[in-house]
């Protein structure tokens, strides 16, 4: 039994030892795929900066750690570390490989490739420098060196106040090359994508001045300066000299970003009319975190101001979803929409700011998964802004509908009757007929039984008209207990008929007001247009003289310019 304890006590040591020293060397003629941190010892300077002679010292007594990861990512304000690499070339000749370091932000970065004990390469880079001083042109940070036959011990020191995350990857200079071409490729897909639905959207705020639009398009441009700050094309490719913004860059982009997302959440799901202390809050939010970012970039305090920037990210997240959901109870049919795009982008955000952070373990998806997510949810919202965009012009659609209807009624108006005519009018020279109709003694129903009464009359005349016309007859309301339709294509003789058809039917009618049944009558007058009508108004302003004549004559009468037709010949028998 005691020797049982003596070997578990033996294979404990034994493995935290192998932990201590069991990273392995690299071997120039494998093919390295992924980040090759587990091939590293590290050491990490908490006690003060060290020097390489110091480091190798640390190394040579294996007072080492080793990765189990194949990334480190060791969050905000760590300590500063070394990683040391043993690269084996075991060919006859030197072999060019590709180090690199693709995160684009660490500060300073100190390089050293040490073969025979000699140090044959110094390199130092980082943001603290001008871009023009890489000794690779690229976005991370990359050493290229020919490896000469036997072993190479590689020290690397990174320090950086942002968050140290370190993917490591040892490549042929060709898959490298390919590499590259792809991520170029793919980033330009993305940009691409982005910068096409922000002109656009821009076109449609233009053009429907509605404020949603300008904020997508604000929403997308921050989500493109914060993803080539991070990435590393801003300083490639915009500000390669500024290093003071290449620090400062990605906290205060980060920030902007989440700003503008906000505002747009609040524009597009319209609380500003729909929960105005949701849209204050919101605003009132904004305007804190902005005073908070200018307060520590006047403190000049970066790692504050990067605590304040992913916390923002998280706070961004939840505030987004609830914002989604507090629209979708209100009824706002593009909630649901808002509420997808919001999962996969901030979502994607709040993945890829804990993957940054330190809080989750590195990988190439999390750290990339606000791309993926910002490009699922710029789609997305899109597609809900073109939803709108129809549910604003079937709103348009529908007002412009009823403002062309009587209320009362629901015939059309007299605005209607114009709009439907005057094509009609300039088109056509013969056969346009209007009959003007007036209700009899009105004034007396609506002082007899009141004004409800006097409604229900007009409604009841307006469904007899739409009952007893035919369907190119077209019947408005002009205004009171006048109505106007007109007849197209018909000989004023068949329209006299057609008018004398609507009379019979009125006086047929049987209205309960008062408890008392009670028969209306409405009188006629009928234009058909000649050369005489140089208008429309004229064609109608007859009309209206032949309904005076038809009231003067004893109203329940149709009128025109042929004779006047006495409603005896075709009264109710």
């Amino acid at each position: 039994m005691k020797n049982k304890y003596i070997s578990v006590a033996f294979l404990f040591i034994s493995l935290l030892l192998n932990n201590v020293v069991s990273a392995a060397p690299l071997n120039t003629s494998d093919r390295y795929l992924y980040s090759i941190a587990q091939y590293s010892h590290v050491i990490t300077e908490n006690d003060g900066q060290l020097t390489l002679n110091q480091v190798k010292a640390h190394y040579q007594h294996q007072k080492t750690s080793s990765s189990t990861s194949s990334y480190l990512s060791l969050g905000i304000g760590s300590k500063p570390v070394w990683l040391i690499f043993e690269v084996n070339n075991e060919q006859a000749f030197k072999k060019p490989k590709r180090l690199s370091i693709e995160t684009s932000w660490l500060d300073n970065i100190n390089a050293y490739f040490i073969h025979d004990g000699r140090t044959l390469s110094h390199i130092k880079t980082g943001d603290q420098l001008p871009f023009a001083s890489r000794p690779v042109e690229n976005r991370f940070f990359v050493f290229d060196h020919d490896y000469k036959p036997g072993n190479t011990t590689i020290f690397i020191r990174v320090e950086s106040i942002v968050p140290l995350v370190i993917p490591i990857y040892f490549k042929d200079l060709y898959d490298a090359t390919n590499i590259d071409l792809i991520n170029a490729y793919s980033y330009g897909f993305l940009y691409g994508g982005i910068i096409i639905l922000l002109i656009y959207n821009l076109i449609l705020y233009r053009k429907l001045k509605e404020p949603s639009h300008l904020y997508y398009s604000l929403y997308m441009l921050a989500f493109l300066a914060t993803n080539l700050a991070y990435t590393g094309h801003g300083f490639y490719w915009l500000w390669p000299e500024s290093t003071s913004w290449q620090m400062w860059s990605n906290p205060v982009l980060m920030v902007t970003f989440c700003l503008a997302g906000l505002l747009f959440a609040t524009h597009f799901l319209t609380f500003k009319q729909t929960a105005p202390k949701v849209h204050n809050t919101v605003i009132a939010t904004c305007i804190t975190m902005a005073s908070f970012m200018m307060i520590t970039i006047i403190v000049n305090n970066q790692l504050l101001a990067l605590l304040l920037a992913f916390s923002f990210v998280f706070l961004f997240g939840i505030s987004m979803l609830l914002l989604g959901f507090i629209a979708l109870k209100q009824g706002n049919k593009l909630a649901i929409y808002f509420i997808f795009a919001t999962v996969a982008g901030s979502g994607g955000a709040a993945l890829t700011g804990s993957t940054v952070w330190g809080l989750i373990p590195y990988n190439p998806y999390s750290y990339l998964a606000v791309e993926m997510g910002m490009i699922i949810e710029a789609v997305v919202l899109a597609l809900a802004l073109a939803t709108r965009v129809n549910l604003l012009q079937q709103e348009k659609d529908h007002a412009r509908a009823l403002s062309r209807l009587d209320p009362l009624t629901g015939l059309h108006n007299r605005r209607s009757f114009y709009e439907k005519l005057r094509p009609i009018w300039d088109r056509d020279r013969h056969n346009i007929t209007v009959i003007m109709i007036d209700v009899d003694h009105f004034k007396t129903i609506n002082d007899s039984y009141g004004h409800t009464a006097g409604d229900e009359v007009l409604l009841r005349l307006a469904s007899t008209f739409v009952h007893e016309s035919r369907e190119e007859d077209f019947i408005a309301r002009w205004g009171g207990e006048e109505f106007i339709i007109f007849i197209p294509d018909t000989p004023l003789e068949e329209a006299v008929v057609i008018a004398e058809r609507y009379r019979l039917a009125i006086a047929r009618l049987q209205i309960v007001l008062g408890g008392k049944v009670n028969s209306y009558t409405a009188s006629f007058g009928i234009a058909q247009r000649t050369e005489k009508h140089s208008s429309l108004d004229d064609l109608i302003s007859e009309a209206d003289q032949y309904l005076y004549q038809a009231k003067n004559n004893g109203r329940n009468t149709v009128f025109s310019r042929l004779n006047n037709i006495s409603s005896s010949i075709f009264s109710l028998r």
